[in-house]
């Protein structure tokens, strides 16, 4: 990288830089801030990072990297649904157990990572995931999630886990019909959770244009 190129031009006054105009605030000891991506339930890692929201807000937060997980199993589901349909929970505890050691080793290989944020069931498998896991996260974003209350195994993990104590952002749209009224109980899993309600937004991550979008960019960034 040539040395008249400034990657990180908003470096904090009295902070020292990199050959690429970066500090060490700025980009951390392993370079860019890294954060764990979860795409929704049968979505595809591309189609979550191909959405609106979503290109907004990697082009606001340029200087973190993204990295957008696709989950091991099949019909692109983090949890597969109960053999007998979703009126018949399971109670098994290992029943996301295929989603949680890729996730590890998606940690290992590419971590460490500064923030997990999920999508709708990608949203609902973070809660999981940090309850099975030794792994953690300065910051954790769910987006139009809620608590997969179909796996009474898994809810009874995250139960005995909670309250997590990561510092959480918990988003909801107001025409997300179905889905809004989900995540306060998604919420109340987190010690330190920011709650952000769009009134205009449905079931997506919320746009540049949302008039919500500034406060979780500026939760994002917040030391």
């Amino acid at each position: 990288m040539s040395n008249d190129v400034d990657v990180c031009p908003d470096t904090p006054l009295g902070e020292t830089v990199n050959e690429a105009g970066c500090s060490d605030s700025q980009i951390g000891p392993q370079g860019p801030l890294k954060i764990l991506a979860l795409h929704g339930g049968g979505q595809t890692a591309n189609g979550f990072r191909s959405m609106q929201g979503m290109q907004d807000l990697m082009a606001s937060l340029s200087d973190y990297e993204f990295v957008f997980a696709s989950t091991p199993e099949s019909n692109n589901v983090w949890i597969r649904d109960p053999p007998g349909g979703k009126g018949q929970p399971t109670t098994d505890r290992d029943w996301a157990d295929t989603s949680i050691s890729y996730l590890d080793q998606i940690v290992e290989q590419q971590g460490p990572f500064h923030g997990i944020l999920g999508y709708s069931q990608g949203a609902a498998m973070i809660p999981v995931y940090l309850a099975n896991t030794d792994n953690t996260f300065e910051k954790v974003m769910m987006y139009n999630g809620y608590l997969p209350t179909t796996h009474e195994g898994l809810i009874d993990t995250i139960d005995e886990a909670a309250p997590f104590s990561a510092p959480a952002m918990v988003f909801s749209g107001e025409n997300d019909d179905g889905f809004k009224d989900m995540s306060p109980a998604l919420a109340q899993k987190f010690s330190d959770c920011t709650e952000v309600h769009s009134p205009s937004a449905g079931h997506h991550p919320p746009y540049q244009s949302d008039s919500k979008y500034t406060q979780i960019l500026n939760w994002i960034t917040s030391e």
